[in-house]
């Protein structure tokens, strides 16, 4: 699948933003700026951000499978969100980011690493998304294993799966300076359990605001990362 969003095609967007999509809308206009900027995004299941993309003023290809993509203009960013830690060989696939960016153009990650859960944060995991479950009728799953062996058996069966410290690693490797940092990232699995309605809306934002504050305590891991490089080696900031 490839498709292209430009400004002057942008509709007014008929449901809420998620949560999620405003968080990783303002992580890219942090790293691009500039009108018209033109941005890859590879493997995005989101379609709301894409277009949420598209009427922030980007012009967007948004693609499936970045080595059979060919192109002969240089895009200002490559956005990976949520697809980069899956991906079987990391440096083909960033050897082919090269030659996708331009001049002065970023890479930009945002992903989760599965092996940062901890018992304490799979517990918090699962105690809310079981409230979550039965809010919304569904059923809750009863079982023997403990919430961090719970997680391993859903996370970890992809021998495809990169950790944190293997991408930040080939990272540098291919790009030098790499600017990168942890963040929330458990809410978004809420945001798939309830529907876009105004109260779910609040409802993730309090889940995402309780997930920033016991990560700051210290109570909570967090699973989520985000990765920015440039095409060149230089500083960011």
């Amino acid at each position: 699948m490839r498709f292209k969003i430009k400004k002057s095609h942008q509709k007014e967007l008929t449901t809420l933003t998620s949560i999620g999509t405003s968080q990783t809308l303002a992580f890219v206009k942090e790293f691009i700026t500039g009108p018209d900027s033109n941005i890859l995004e590879v493997g995005s299941k989101d379609s709301g951000l894409t277009e949420e993309l598209g009427n922030a003023g980007y012009q967007v290809t948004a693609i499936e499978n970045i080595l059979e993509f060919q192109s002969e203009e240089g895009f200002d960013g490559v956005l990976f969100t949520r697809s980069f830690h899956n991906l079987q060989s990391l440096e083909t696939v960033l050897n082919q980011t090269k030659k996708l960016l331009n001049e002065k153009g970023r890479i930009l990650i945002e992903d989760f690493a599965n092996e940062q859960m901890d018992v304490k944060t799979a517990a918090w995991f699962y105690d809310l998304g079981d409230v979550m479950t039965a809010v919304v009728g569904g059923s809750i799953e009863e079982g023997t294993d403990g919430p961090l062996e719970r997680w391993k058996k859903e996370h970890d069966s992809a021998p495809s799966v990169h950790t944190r410290k293997e991408i930040i690693k080939v990272m540098e490797k291919n790009f030098g300076n790499i600017h990168s940092l942890t963040i929330p990232y458990l809410y978004r699995y809420f945001e798939e359990k309830l529907s876009a309605s105004e109260n779910s809306s609040q409802a993730i934002q309090k889940i995402y605001d309780w997930e920033i504050k016991s990560i700051a305590k210290g109570l909570l891991e967090p699973i989520g990362m985000r990765i920015v490089a440039k095409k060149y080696f230089s500083y960011l900031k």
